[in-house]
């Protein structure tokens, strides 16, 4: 018996997810998008425009934008692109055509501070 996937998709304005009402991107979102973006910087980008959707959804609702959104939309992206629970060693390319091993956790974005 085929089951069909179900996408784990943002319900805009309210910004939470369609298939389980979390808050997007919930656990499932961010699975779903790491796979798509393999990884790669492109989901922080991505991540980075839905956020600033969210942020002109948020204040035309409601006039304010909740203090959790950073943390919900970036905060789970590392500056390498990879989300947090891909561990390991990140192999780069040098300059000099080299293979050299980073860290990723040394690689994690650090938070922004609140100004709450």
């Amino acid at each position: 018996m085929f089951v069909p996937r179900t996408e784990h998709t943002a319900d805009r304005p309210s910004w939470d997810c369609r298939v389980c009402t979390q808050p997007w991107p919930c656990a499932n979102a961010k699975i779903d998008l790491r796979d798509e973006y393999q990884n790669s910087r492109g989901v922080g980008l991505f991540m980075a425009l839905c956020m600033s959707e969210a942020i002109e959804s948020f204040s035309g609702m409601t006039g304010r934008i909740p203090a959790d959104l950073y943390d919900r939309f970036l905060g789970w992206v590392s500056a390498t692109g990879m989300p947090p629970d891909v561990t390991g060693t990140v192999e780069q390319t040098a300059v000099d055509g080299e293979s050299a091993q980073v860290d990723d956790q040394m690689m994690q974005a650090q938070p922004r501070p609140r100004s709450d």
